[in-house]
């Protein structure tokens, strides 16, 4: 029988099954007194079990200050005995719309807005040769035609991030997703905005702290300091965050283990801040080596140095980065990760489902915790048709957040300057009127709101006494609508 089909454990076992259990409460009997042992009597117990079964879907949680990278929590999987595999920092797994973000927040700061429409249609890529065909589709598989950029990111509409990326160019988004923190191998096609190539939680949950964070990278930290049996300081994490709203700060001074590979790193921060380094054991060392080389060579090694760099310092305008926010706020307001909203406190994020349901993700963060889950099978099995990052990874996310967060202050997310909000028409992107519908507010980076108003759909307009009469002209073709009236968009995506 089916589990909501079983009333009584004698549908679904037999005398001599040997099965396990969960103990879930441990209570006095008061109904049968007392139990003799021998000599003694004690109370009867009743006790509430379930069974318990040990899970082949796996699944992963990291948890990290976005401003400092200190990891708070980290699950690798279901249970460390059985397995050592770490899914939270080794996993390699398609993210899908997850990745999504890196290709809009990019946007952003190139011209985008997000009440840019553009063209939600069928569309086509080639490949290397003419048998390489590509053609994105939606979740639904349906088009909707022109959308802006806010409503596309909460759908999670599949073609407008492509058509983003193809414009953006692949290398130039493939390097920004590097300073955000992306370590691992990325498709230079299409499909990666998509989130074809694989990544770890880690690195993505990297990426989006950036948004959270007012543009800075950050490395996710699980150790801060190291001491001997003396007290003596053998290794000390250094604070990105802090040295990044310090910039006076002198270098931090190297431990007594400095390693050499560390060497460049500092070599090339001594270079660009013009300040000396902190190296007395390799000052002299690193000044010999760096001096000998031509000026071609010292920027290509800084250039080198800061690309491998542990902490890159800002990657995106504290604007960018907020109206990013702003953006990922409304994917769990109104979108597909409204089951965060449970939460009942300001909160940014965005889902992931790889094809085949095969990869569930969601990565979320309120102003001071940001977590990453996943949830899949080992050898990729499909999690079944049904299961998509919003109802499969978003409550994992929810019960640890809830959990954490319990108790502490609600804070919002804080409005850097250059931002401005302003009230928009949901469909077309444009200032909306007083008396208009469908009016939302959305933040911009100031200078890119929009400044021409929605049409108003009474105001009767010159070009209306115009208006070709299709009655007259035959029909209106196979192109025309309902009774020889204009084709609606819906016609022309059913076009064959």
């Amino acid at each position: 029988p089916k589990k909501s089909q079983i009333e009584d454990p004698k549908q679904a076992l037999s005398v001599g099954d040997i099965v396990k259990v969960r103990l879930l409460s441990i209570s006095i009997d008061q109904a049968r007194g007392a139990e003799q042992l021998g000599e003694l009597y004690l109370p009867a117990y009743s006790y509430e079990l379930s069974l318990y079964q040990v899970p082949e879907v796996q699944g992963a949680l990291l948890s990290l200050e976005p401003y400092t990278g200190r990891v708070r929590a980290m699950v690798g999987g279901y249970d460390h005995a059985t397995s050592k595999f770490n899914r939270a920092v080794q996993a390699l797994r398609q993210p899908d719309s997850a990745f999504k973000p890196i290709i809009f927040s990019k946007a952003l700061s190139k011209g985008y807005t997000a009440s840019t429409t553009i063209l939600d249609a069928p569309v086509t890529y080639q490949g290397a040769s003419d048998a390489e065909v590509w053609k994105p589709k939606n979740y639904v598989d349906r088009f909707s035609g022109e959308v802006t950029l806010r409503e596309a990111l909460t759908r999670s509409i599949n073609t407008i991030p492509v058509k983003i990326l193809m414009d953006l160019g692949v290398d130039y988004t493939i390097n920004y997703a590097r300073d955000l923190g992306i370590e691992s191998e990325l498709a230079h096609d299409p499909t990666l905005a998509l989130g074809s190539s694989s990544v770890t939680l880690k690195d993505l949950c990297r990426a989006y702290s950036a948004f959270g964070n007012g543009g800075y990278r950050i490395n996710a930290t699980m150790i801060e300091q190291v001491r001997d049996a003396t007290g003596q300081l053998i290794f000390e994490k250094d604070d990105p965050w802090h040295r990044a709203a310090n910039p006076d700060l002198p270098p931090p001074a190297p431990a007594a283990h400095t390693l050499l590979h560390e060497l460049p790193r500092l070599e090339a921060e001594k270079e660009l801040s013009g300040r000396p380094a902190n190296l007395p054991m390799f000052g002299a060392w690193l000044k010999s080596d760096f001096e000998k080389m031509s000026l071609e060579e010292r920027a290509e090694r800084i250039t080198r140095v800061s690309a491998n760099a542990r902490h890159l310092g800002r990657v995106a305008s504290p604007a960018a980065s907020y109206v990013m926010t702003n953006l990922l706020y409304n994917v769990i307001s109104r979108g597909t990760g409204h089951y965060a909203a449970a939460l009942n406190r300001p909160a940014a994020g965005k889902t992931g489902t790889s094809n085949d349901n095969v990869d569930a993700w969601f990565i979320g963060y309120t102003p001071d915790l940001l977590t990453g889950t996943w949830v899949g099978y080992d050898d990729r099995t499909s999690l079944g048709h049904f299961s998509a990052g919003g109802n499969t990874a978003a409550p994992m996310w929810l019960d640890h957040m809830q959990a954490v967060l319990e108790g502490t202050p609600v804070q919002e997310f804080p409005v850097p300057e250059g931002v401005v909000f302003a009230a928009i028409d949901a469909k077309s992107g444009k200032l909306a009127r007083p008396d208009g519908e469908g009016v939302i507010f959305q933040a911009f980076i100031d200078g890119t709101q929009p400044v021409e108003y929605v049409e108003d759909a009474n105001e009767i307009k010159a070009e209306d006494f115009f208006n070709v009469d299709t009655d007259l002209q035959g029909g209106g073709g196979s192109a025309a609508g309902p009774e020889g009236s204009p084709p609606s968009a819906e016609d022309i995506l059913n076009l064959p």
